[in-house]
């Protein structure tokens, strides 16, 4: 169900962490909900003190020395604190309590050295109870002790924000630095482990990478940038990556195709050149995969051999480990046990340096260390402004954008615009389990309900997947992964790695001091509702992670990937052939799909918007009884789901099953994801039948059409992408594989 792609990269402490005479350090902002209204308080409790000091100077001269000590005691309380007086010491007992914030803790300390509330009130009615003098200065330090009162309420009783590390770094509030009682900064776990594991790596390998703490951080920036970022008009204009120019290129281009991306993009690359087309790559780093598995079914990598670009030898070469049986389970609910699915660990280098050769045995070109620095789409052709060690420029017929979630093209089309949901994921591949239950594989596990932070708001659902890695039997890597939405107050990948530290013992039953951790992983994948991505220019083909083919319910498009090379290779080779290069030819390429649209009812499902507060074992209870339904309907209902894969017949009857097993569940399944997202949902439904219709009545006809001498070769071309749309829309590209060879 939930499969990997290179870009897989990948909370500051829970309260209760926190070590005895700890610091942190929160600065004027963080102590109001705006600047504004800062100062607004700040202004008040100035100009209060002020008054307060005016008075009890002019009664110094009238009134009795017990009450001028009095008014001078309550304007020393009502003064403004400095920065420096707001470093505040955070004391475990204090912090004993779980409904009590750090904020609640800050304020607490902060009033600590004011008389208690029996004293002022002693205080105050003495002060109403005394004889008032009946000179113009004794009205003056009436009026300035309750100003001075007055200053003391403003100041001290104004909205302190409660909540935990997690919200105060993600609201619009001041900086959080931890630090010991000498000043040192404090690590996080997450900052101790990985900088240990890099620190060892280096020492055997000399090689650092993409998952060190810097790279946590720099994710964890992107992720902040996304949550907070501006949306519509507020974006401003977008950065303009792709310019459409109407005049001919002036030269002949020097490929058919262009691929920017060459992870997954050496792929497609490959499967064109292979129907003879003149094609290059263009990687900014090396084209070379990485240590981390891919985890894969054998169907799907028997699609490589189908489509020529590998043989069955080296298929067998790349996979590096078989593991089953796949466990699914939830909650306190029965496991499902499935085989053969997603049980395949691939060595991504191995199989890429075997994708390269045969793409330049093939004749084709890798421009490797090389930048790309524009698209210009010109009338005849795309010229591509690059750096490096490969020229200035290359020029191409058509260019294939692989550049995943992030690439340049993408952010142009989609400025302004935030996910529409996000899957975060962190995980571990570490050494020191016990290697006679490091057999089998977990791929979608949940042992907790619903997680909080420490201030009570509902975050989501921890779910887990895990499998034995090929470099040693007691190595086993890890998962665990969320779906939410892009909100700025959405917790950050360090925050998620600390919760996992916390509860990933317990879920594999080791201990974490047993363990020792050789890579840590960490990512999030933005997911939008318009996916597969139409295409916005002329000569520009988005395909895998870029164009959003994947589910929304999945991290990462290697099987995507690999599920729609073969329609990608034909449908560009039928383009060019055809001249089809503009956009709304290509949108045939990426056009609307039922079967990827319904699934987001399923992430839906399985997350919670900020604000609900529904039962915590809510998505537990949905999951099992959805699960405990496809088992009970078999293989070819589980299988195709558990592959990201929506088939209209297995749905539907999955769906009956649930409401008449449970029809009280199926209401609160929709008081749940709510009747606007159940209605858009239905009509996606309705589509998914429409198009399993269509495919199995029009398929035929529409394919002998396209054989007529009449039509012309960008008819052609349409009919046969509608052919695909179809299939591929109704989920009936996939075939159940009728044997199992894991199988006795």
């Amino acid at each position: 169900m939930l499969q990997h792609s290179e870009s897989t990269q990948g909370h500051c402490p829970l309260i209760g962490d926190v070590p005895q005479h700890m610091y942190y350090s929160l600065d004027a902002s963080s102590r109001s909900t705006s600047p504004a209204a800062t100062q607004s308080l700040w202004l008040k409790a100035t100009v209060c003190t002020i008054a307060a000091l005016a008075g009890c100077l002019a009664y110094a001269h009238t009134a009795p020395a017990h009450s001028h000590n009095w008014a001078q005691s309550q304007a020393t309380h009502t003064a403004p604190r400095s920065p420096a007086a707001m470093r505040l010491p955070l004391r475990s007992s204090t912090l004993s309590s779980p409904s009590q914030g750090p904020r609640a803790v800050a304020h607490a300390a902060t009033t600590k050295s004011l008389p208690d509330a029996p004293a002022r009130r002693t205080a105050l009615a003495g002060a109403h109870n005394t004889a008032l003098p009946q000179s113009g200065p004794a009205l003056l330090w009436l009026a300035g002790a309750l100003l001075a009162a007055a200053g003391a309420l403003v100041h001290y009783a104004r909205p302190h924000p409660t909540g935990s590390f997690a919200t105060l770094a993600a609201a619009d509030c001041g900086p959080i630095a931890m630090y010991t009682a000498t000043g040192t900064p404090v690590q996080s776990q997450t900052q101790r482990i990985m900088e240990e594991m890099t620190s060892r790596q280096q020492q055997a390998t000399g090689a650092g990478g993409a998952t060190t703490y810097e790279a946590l951080q720099r994710a964890d920036k992107i992720w902040k940038g996304i949550r907070e970022m501006p949306t519509g008009d507020a974006a401003g204009p977008a950065p303009q990556f792709v310019r459409e120019v109407s005049q001919p290129l002036g030269v002949v281009p020097g490929y058919d195709v262009v691929v920017c991306g060459g992870t997954l993009g050496i792929l497609a690359a490959t499967a064109l050149q292979k129907k003879g087309l003149k094609v290059a790559v263009i990687e900014q780093g090396l084209l070379r995969g990485r240590e981390q598995e891919w985890n894969v079914s054998r169907s799907e990598m028997n699609e490589l051999v189908e489509l020529g670009l590998l043989s069955t030898e080296q298929i067998e070469e790349a996979i590096v480990v078989e593991f089953n049986p796949m466990r699914c389970g939830f909650g306190s609910g029965p496991d499902v046990n499935v085989r053969d699915v997603l049980n395949l660990g691939v060595a991504p280098n191995k199989l890429l340096a075997m994708l390269r050769a045969r793409f330049e045995e093939l004749g084709g070109t890798v421009l490797e260390r090389t930048g790309l620095q524009g698209v210009e789409v010109c009338t005849d052709g795309v010229r591509l402004p690059i750096s490096g060690e490969n020229g200035s420029e290359v020029t191409a017929r058509l260019v294939v954008d692989c550049m995943g979630f992030g690439s340049p093209i993408v952010r142009q089309v989609r400025w302004g615009k935030k996910p529409d949901g996000v899957c975060m994921v962190v995980g571990t591949m570490a050494s020191g389990f016990p290697a006679e239950s490091n057999t089998s594989g977990d791929l979608i596990y949940t042992c907790s309900p619903m997680f909080e932070d420490s201030s009570g708001t509902l975050q989501g659902q921890y779910f887990w997947e895990a499998f034995p890695a090929s470099s040693g039997p007691t190595d086993r890597t890890t998962y665990m992964f969320t779906y939410l939405d892009a909100s700025p107050h959405r917790q950050s990948l360090e925050e998620m790695f600390e919760d996992y530290w916390k509860l990933m013992p317990g879920y594999q039953n080791v201990r974490l001091e047993d363990l020792e951790v050789q890579r840590c992983l960490f990512g999030f994948f933005p997911t939008f509702k318009d996916s597969p991505l139409a295409p916005s220019f002329d000569r520009v083909l988005q395909i895998g992670d870029a164009s959003g083919i994947q589910s929304p319910l999945s991290f990462g498009g290697f099987g995507a990937m690999i599920r729609h090379l073969g329609r990608i290779s034909d449908g560009v080779s039928g383009a060019l052939a055809a001249e089809a290069l503009d956009a709304k030819a290509l949108q045939g390429l990426n056009p609307y799909m039922p079967n990827l649209s319904g699934a987001w009812l399923f992430q839906k499902a399985m997350s919670v918007s900020l604000g609900e507060n529904p039962d915590r074992n809510f998505i537990n209870e949905l999951m099992t009884t959805n699960f405990k339904v496809m088992e009970g309907l078999g293989e070819p209902v589980l299988k195709p789901f558990l592959q990201d894969v929506v088939q209209f017949g297995p749905l539907f009857r999955t769906l009956a099953g649930m409401i008449l097993g449970d029809p009280l569940f199926g209401v609160a399944v929709l008081l749940q994801v709510g009747p606007l997202a159940v209605l858009e949902w239905t009509r996606h439904f309705i589509a998914l039948g429409m198009y399993d219709l269509l495919h199995k009545v029009a398929r035929a006809p529409l394919e002998s059409s396209a054989e007529l001498p009449w039509l012309s070769a960008r008819q052609r071309f349409l009919l046969q992408c509608k052919v695909k749309e179809w299939e591929y829309g109704s989920g009936n590209d996939y075939v159940l594989p009728s044997t199992s060879p894991s199988e006795p």
